[in-house]
């Protein structure tokens, strides 16, 4: 069971990075905000970029999950797209642009390993699921899984776009329309007695 002033320290180290990005945020802050001795901090970690490192592995061992309770779910393989989408757009809103700014920029060698070790991860995890989608006959034989990977990334930049936002009542509409057209295009689809899509 993890401890309660660990646990302090990781809620608080949260909050104060999310507002601030970590650059500003100084260990005696977090120790102060949290209520415990800087000793009790470095009891758990070896300086704050430690803690860093462990908070945002925490975040994509958790997303992992709930990936893999979406791609394990019986839900037609396009509801689970959309639903992939939603999961990493609430994953970059919830991570402040703060925070990213300062992991990008900081040019600590340990954090932009982890990162990248990280993102191969997923990136393998993900491409394999569209590969065995499309051996299924789910998705078109004729398309580069790589070029599905690079429209996704880029169908979450637009879906930032302020003037697109506009048009949709809420951020699930437009992830929906999105998601859409990225298996049908502008073309009309069939549906199936059982509400697949086909």
């Amino acid at each position: 069971m993890p401890s309660p002033k660990n646990e302090r320290i990781r809620k608080t180290a949260v909050n104060l990075f999310w507002k601030h990005g970590f650059t500003r945020v100084t260990v005696e802050e977090i120790c102060r905000e949290a209520g415990v001795s800087k000793m009790t901090f470095y009891k758990y970690y070896r300086n704050k970029n430690d803690l860093v490192k462990s908070i945002m592995e925490e975040k994509i061992n958790e997303s992992i999950v709930t990936y893999r309770e979406i791609m394990a779910s019986g839900l037609p393989y396009t509801s689970k797209v959309e639903k992939i989408i939603l999961l990493k757009m609430e994953q970059t809103r919830e991570m402040s642009s703060e925070f990213f700014r300062d992991y990008f920029n900081s040019g600590d060698e340990e954090l932009m390993a982890f990162m990248n070790k990280k993102t191969r991860m997923t990136v393998e995890m993900v491409t394999e699921d569209f590969r065995r989608a499309q051996e299924q006959g789910l998705i078109r034989e004729d398309i580069r899984i790589e070029f599905i990977m690079y429209f996704m990334n880029k169908m979450l930049h637009l879906a930032q776009d302020k003037e697109l936002k506009k048009h949709y009542p809420s951020m699930n509409d437009l992830i929906m329309e999105m998601t859409r057209f990225f298996f049908y295009g502008v073309m009309k689809r069939n549906e199936s007695q059982n509400g697949q899509e086909t």
